[in-house]
Parts: C-alpha cells; structure tokens; sequence
C-alpha cells in the first residue's frame, strides 16, 4: 500500500479504480460487495455497500484494503466478517450526511 496515493484519503472516486464485483450478501441487507483496485498504485480494496431505497438517508458503506491473499478468498458472505476483524476501514455514504470517517476497531456493520 502506497499511503501517499490518493487511495488512502478521502473524498474517493470510483473513477480511480478498476471494479470487480463479487457478489450480493444475501445474509445481511442484501449489501453489494467489490474488490476495488487503485489504477495508481495497485493497492486492492473492499468495499460493502447497503443501499435501502426505501428509506431517506439509509446508505451507507464500508471500504478497507486487502492483501491478495485475502482479496483472493473474500465472498459475497464473508466479506463482513472479515471487515468487521480489522483494525479500521473507512465508512461513509448518506446515511452518514455524506460525510466519510476513518472507523477504528470495533467495526460493526449495522
């Protein structure tokens, strides 16, 4: 992980990464889950988003980077354990006013 790329600060594009989804967690919130790959330096990411287009200000997601080791073994239905055992991730979306933050340990996807 390059920590000077722009991948690792806030606001993020997905104009900067190459997306590969892997799945819907059918398990919980129907979220969809992809391995984002910055175009700069390489670094692998994932991101889980819940979108309830039912509710006002119900989105919302969580991205994290990923060794290939893991990125290799992640799911659909894995994905949020293995975002919830991590020392951070970033989160944002509307259900956060828009606003992203850097989310230390516990993670808990709600």
């Amino acid at each position: 992980m390059d920590l000077a790329c722009k991948c690792n600060e806030p606001p993020f594009s997905h104009f900067d990464y190459e997306i590969v989804k892997i799945g819907i967690d059918e398990n919980y919130a129907y979220a969809e889950v992809s391995i984002e790959t910055c175009k700069k330096c390489g670094t692998k990411w994932v991101n889980y988003l819940i979108e309830q287009e039912q509710y006002t200000k119900a989105g919302r997601w969580w991205r994290a980077p990923v060794d290939v080791e893991h990125a290799n073994g992640l799911t659909a239905l894995n994905a949020k354990e293995y975002l919830e055992s991590l020392e951070w991730c970033f989160t944002g979306g509307s259900f956060y006013d828009g606003l992203i933050h850097k989310k230390s340990k516990p993670i808990t996807i709600l």
